[in-house]
């Protein structure tokens, strides 16, 4: 027997859980998370999963309708009247999953690489920064700056909008955050912060793939210092730094749109395309 249970839907910027069960084992789940800024779109995304061995029965479809109900319950709530965008992501090779949004309206609006690295070798290029810039290490009279320099370098990116203090400390520079393997190029004359790399480690992935992989959050160079090697430089500040302290791989997501070069730099220092994943999206007018 398969029984559902729904926690409440709660206030604009909630994150709501149904769980579906089967013989007192959770076998399907959804999260929906609700962004507090509805400019010029209100986006939500949602994430959710069915076991393997119930998959077929309409756990999948049951799900997403309820993240469709919840999304506008909240939205109405906040930001009546303004457009809402409901989001989900999976892999480009999840047929099963395309076919079930697109039955639900959805379809895909932007992809995004994986890429990976291994750093069992000694083949990195040398990091070298321009006249002007070095770079330091992370501290914490650094945070805020970090935060402020991060915003403005995703401020043309899609779907970024920026991210406030307590987003910040929570998700950024929470409990993965690798303040070691997180390096920040700054202006020589001023020590503005003009570039820096975000660096976090999975424990639930380490502890299923038997190896710490160091994984990318973030790499921003303002646009006033892009196109002197400064990104480049940084990334090999901190994979030289994880093949130090034991990291098997490294591993980040970007736009495969990204209008800043950032897929021919990775590849310059050893990232390749592991796989595709697709943002699938469903416009409402609110």
């Amino acid at each position: 027997m398969i029984a559902r249970w729904t926690w409440p839907v709660r206030g604009s910027g909630a994150r709501s859980c149904p769980r579906t069960f089967a013989a007192g084992r959770i076998v399907a789940t959804g999260v929906l998370a609700a962004r507090d800024q509805a400019d010029p779109v209100r986006a939500m995304r949602y994430e959710g999963g069915v076991h393997p061995a119930y998959r077929g029965r309409g756990l999948g479809t049951a799900l997403l309708d309820w993240a469709a109900g919840a999304a506008g319950v909240i939205h109405a709530g906040r930001f009546p009247g303004r457009p809402l965008s409901l989001q989900c992501g999976f892999p480009e090779s999840d047929d099963r999953a395309a076919v079930l949004f697109a039955e639900h309206g959805f379809t895909p609006v932007r992809y995004f690489r994986r890429m990976t690295r291994r750093l069992e070798r000694d083949n990195l290029p040398p990091a070298r920064m321009p006249d002007g810039f070095e770079i330091v290490g992370y501290r914490a009279d650094l945070d805020e700056p970090m935060r402020v320099a991060k915003n403005e370098a995703f401020a043309e990116h899609w779907d970024s909008t920026p991210t406030p203090p307590e987003m910040w400390r929570s998700r950024f520079t929470g409990p993965e955050f690798q303040p070691e393997l997180s390096p920040l190029a700054v202006d020589a004359a001023t020590g503005e912060i003009v570039g820096l790399v975000i660096t976090h480690l999975n424990q639930a992935q380490t502890a299923a793939m038997g190896q710490r992989d160091a994984h990318l959050n973030n790499v921003a160079t303002l646009r006033r210092a892009r196109g002197l090697g400064i990104a480049t430089a940084l990334l090999v500040t901190m994979l030289q730094g994880a093949r130090e302290r034991g990291f098997g791989t490294a591993s980040l997501d970007v736009d495969a749109e990204n209008a800043t070069g950032a897929l021919g730099v990775y590849g310059k220092v050893g990232f390749t395309v592991a796989d595709t994943w697709v943002t699938y999206g469903r416009d409402t007018a609110a």
